[in-house]
């Protein structure tokens, strides 16, 4: 698996050209290796996530140029919270509020995990 910054998407998602040199440079390069999967982004949000589509896009049109398309999938790295609303919301519990909390103690004891804080 191979990923492209999130840092680097506004570029790939505007200039096909700079997708493929990317393609070329950490895929292609590397003929003895065999990818499966490149990740584009990785739980983008924010002005990045205007870009993401554009720039799995032309990632993946850079991927068929270059006669790839069977042995590399082309993905995202989606936050937890965006699927778990989805789900809710598909499920028909888009109004049902959820409370996400964890009991126990932690075993490693980290800085908080003191008598007074229990």
């Amino acid at each position: 698996m191979v990923g492209v910054p999130n840092e680097e998407l506004a570029v790939y998602a505007n200039d096909a050209s700079a997708a493929a040199s990317w393609v070329q440079s950490n895929i292609l390069a590397y003929d003895g290796v065999s990818f499966k999967y490149i990740v584009v982004g990785n739980e983008v949000s924010g002005d990045d996530a205007n870009n993401i589509l554009l720039a799995m896009s032309k990632i993946w049109d850079a991927i068929c140029s270059a006669g790839r398309q069977d042995r590399i999938t082309v993905s995202i790295a989606v936050r937890f919270d965006v699927l778990m609303y989805s789900a809710l919301e598909k499920a028909g519990g888009n109004n049902v509020p959820v409370v996400v909390s964890k009991t126990g103690w932690p075993s490693y004891g980290g800085v908080g995990t003191i008598v007074q804080n229990a």
